[in-house]
């Protein structure tokens, strides 16, 4: 469980124990329930990979601090970044990523490069004792770069601009193994609503499939995000579209969704709109 007595907790996937560390937001516990299928403007969940636990709990206190549109819901630490990349490839996403750079094993920057090959605009920050190394950390569009010590006032408020940025822009799903799955949803090029089983295709051709507790639920949120329809199941996100010919729509990186007949004139006219809206 996520959930204390009064405590917010970070959870080392490493070490398999609970850190506590003291009251979450407005003194309560953090709820993971709270984090339920696709809805924006939610609490957001971060991921801590740091092999000093002083520091994690350092961090994660600072984290403590942010605003409430800022407020991070879940933290979870991991002391090693095989350990953290596995959990990623498995299918987790986080909405943030506070990485060391001086890993033992896979470093921050080699970390940060494998998490954006699958999260294109995942929100990374990098923390470390050397200075040297802040230009590699800008060159692979580290959101935010913080030196050890960390200064408090410096990284709330940075971290507060950085997530204000994105806060409403996401979109957060919950697998059927509670794992959360955050997406900016400019990354997400469409998505397959197919029986029981969302797939989600992001603009790096990655997918993303798991199982919703109520698909009909999702297909319409999907359409309240903006999505379009294309055909049975299939929702796309205009934002990533770039032709629509006969028989499919062209998006990003050549990606093709399938149109329906009966879906093409809905589809071009709502189309139509979102490019006048524009």
């Amino acid at each position: 469980t996520w959930r204390g007595q009064g405590q917010m907790f970070i959870r080392d996937r490493n070490k398999a124990k609970m850190i506590a560390l003291g009251p979450g937001p407005g003194g309560k516990p953090a709820d993971p329930r709270a984090t339920t299928a696709g809805k924006r403007g939610m609490p957001l969940n971060a991921a801590i990979c740091e092999d000093d636990e002083a520091q994690v709990k350092q961090i994660a206190e600072y984290l403590r601090l942010l605003p409430d549109e800022c407020q991070i819901e879940q933290i979870i630490a991991f002391s090693a970044g095989e350990t953290l990349l596995r959990e990623v490839e498995e299918g987790t996403t986080f909405g943030v990523y506070l990485l060391d750079i001086d890993l033992p094993g896979i470093n921050g920057l080699e970390l940060a490069r494998r998490i954006r090959s699958r999260q294109p605009s995942a929100c990374i920050a990098f923390v470390t004792a050397y200075p040297q190394y802040t230009i590699h950390a800008f060159a692979l569009s580290g959101n935010q770069y913080f030196l050890k010590p960390v200064n408090k006032q410096q990284f709330v408020a940075a971290m507060t601009r950085m997530l204000r940025r994105v806060a409403p822009y996401r979109v957060i799903w919950v697998n059927e193994n509670k794992r959360p799955l955050e997406f900016l949803i400019a990354d997400i090029v469409y998505v397959e609503c197919y029986h029981n089983t969302m797939t989600i295709v992001t603009r790096n051709r990655h997918k993303t499939q798991f199982r919703p507790e109520n698909i009909r639920r999702e297909r319409l949120h999907m359409e309240r995000l903006g999505f379009l329809k294309s055909h049975q199941g299939f929702y796309v996100n205009p934002a990533n579209i770039e032709s629509i010919r006969e028989h499919d729509v062209y998006c990003t990186n050549d990606i093709r969704v399938p149109i329906s007949v009966r879906c093409r004139k809905p589809l071009m006219d709502a189309f139509t709109e979102y490019l006048e809206n524009l």
